[in-house]
Formats: C-alpha cells, sequence, structure tokens
C-alpha cells in the first residue's frame, strides 16, 4: 500500500488538521509513583504509546497504581485500565527476540528493531476532558522535516521540555532523529514542528552505542500502524 494511501484513513479517525501547537494530548505515564514512559491521547480514553512500554503496564498485572501526568497542562490523574494494553502484532511476536537484543545493542538490536513496530494502546476507564487528543499530521514524513519532541526529559520530576529537531534518516519503519533523550521519554509523540501533528511515536533511544544523541521515532504512516489503529480507535 502507497503512503497516499495509508493517510486516506484518517478520515476514518475523524481526524483534520492540527490548528494547535506541538504537544497536544501527550503525557507521562507513572507506575506505582515512578515516571516510566509516556503516552499521547488520541481518542476519548484511548491512549497511544510504545509497545514496550504498553507491555511493562501488561506485565504489572490486574493494578498497575496507573497514573498520567503532565508538568506543563498541572495534571495528575489516577486511571484504571478499561481492558488489558493492546500490542501491534508485529511487537508482540517480536517482544521477547528483541529482549534479548536489547543486551546486545548495536547492529543486532538494530537490526531486530527495524523490523517491527513497538506501538501499544492503553484504554482507560474514565474520560479525561483536561487532556486535549492529539490529531495526526496529513502530510507523509520525509528525510530533513522539522519536527518537535520532549528533550532532555526529567524522569523523576516528570518535567517537560519541548525542543525542535529534525528527522536525519527514514526506514520503513523508523524515523532517526538527532535528540539526546532518557529512558521515560520512550512512548511520547513526536509532532509537525509547524502544524502540530502527530507523526511518530518515541521509540529506543540510540540502537548503536556510539550514537547517544539519536532517537528512534516509530512511524505513524506505515500501512500496518494504520490498519491496526483503525481497527481499534473508534
Amino acid at each position: 500500500m502507497l503512503v497516499s494511501a495509508a493517510l486516506a484513513l484518517f478520515p476514518a479517525f475523524g481526524i483534520a488538521q492540527v490548528q494547535e501547537s506541538s504537544f497536544r494530548g501527550n503525557m507521562v505515564l507513572s507506575m506505582g509513583g515512578d515516571p516510566f514512559c509516556q503516552a499521547v491521547k488520541v481518542s476519548r480514553r484511548i491512549f497511544l504509546t510504545a509497545g514496550h512500554c504498553a507491555r511493562d503496564i501488561l506485565n504489572a498485572g490486574a493494578d498497575p497504581k496507573l497514573e498520567l501526568m503532565s508538568s506543563s497542562k498541572g495534571l495528575r490523574v489516577k486511571v484504571a485500565l478499561a481492558r488489558p494494553p493492546r500490542l501491534h502484532p508485529s511487537y508482540a511476536q517480536n517482544a521477547e527476540r528483541l529482549e534479548m537484543a536489547e543486551f546486545f545493542r548495536g547492529a543486532l538490536f538494530e537490526e531486530v528493531y527495524k523490523e517491527i513496530l513497538d506501538l501499544g494502546l492503553i484504554e482507560i476507564d474514565i474520560d479525561t476532558p483536561g487532556i486535549p487528543t492529539a490529531l495526526f499530521s496529513a502530510s507523509p514524513l520525509r528525510e530533513g522535516r522539522k519536527i518537535a519532541l520532549l528533550r532532555d526529559f526529567d524522569c523523576r520530576s516528570g518535567q517537560e521540555r519541548i525542543a525542535p529537531s529534525t528527522i536525519e534518516s527514514l526506514s520503513d519503519n523508523l524515523a532517526n532523529i538527532p535528540a539526546s533523550i532518557c529512558e521515560g521519554t520512550s512512548g511520547g509523540g513526536i509532532f509537525d514542528e509547524e502544524d502540530g501533528g502527530l507523526i511518530a511515536i518515541t521509540g529506543a533511544s540510540a540502537v548503536n552505542p556510539d550514537k547517544t544523541d539519536w532517537a528512534i521515532g516509530v512511524r505513524l504512516d506505515n500501512p500496518s500502524a494504520w490498519e491496526w489503529l483503525e481497527a481499534i480507535i473508534p
């Protein structure tokens, strides 16, 4: 399927071009009082995150003591899951393989990570009207595109620092971005700098230990990502 065909799915979500600033709906995820990942609100009760973040919640059991936090919005909301987190099939099938490869990092991890879509969805049991819903950018990804993401994120305090960057290179599933991030940035949105539209989800930090100032974005204009999202998001 061509990228243009994947983008044609936007009307199915009722998604319009974003008119607001970046980081609409981007929240910090806390489990048991400890911030560990981020997620982006994409529907009334559904948040999009990295697959490995959703898997952490899944492995935490029936009551993961989940909170949504945002220092910039002044929000801290305790939530419960409406159902177990859902993983993109390519991530669910390769999670253990990826976990093993992560010990070696470098080329092996990079090779495995390029094959999968590290995406997960969390559905909570309450409405969150105080958290705006992210809208998706209708422009396909390209190298050199200006984007914004959370940089130098303080994983303990939850303080968010927004910084601009650019897409350095692209593969079928991933966007490579020069940006220094910490572990707690995983699952956060990567937004178009001009229209504020969501274009990718922060996956791993640099897969190459020699490139410590790189972030890996999981592309949302990938046809497999859109087919999966279309089947779940109302």
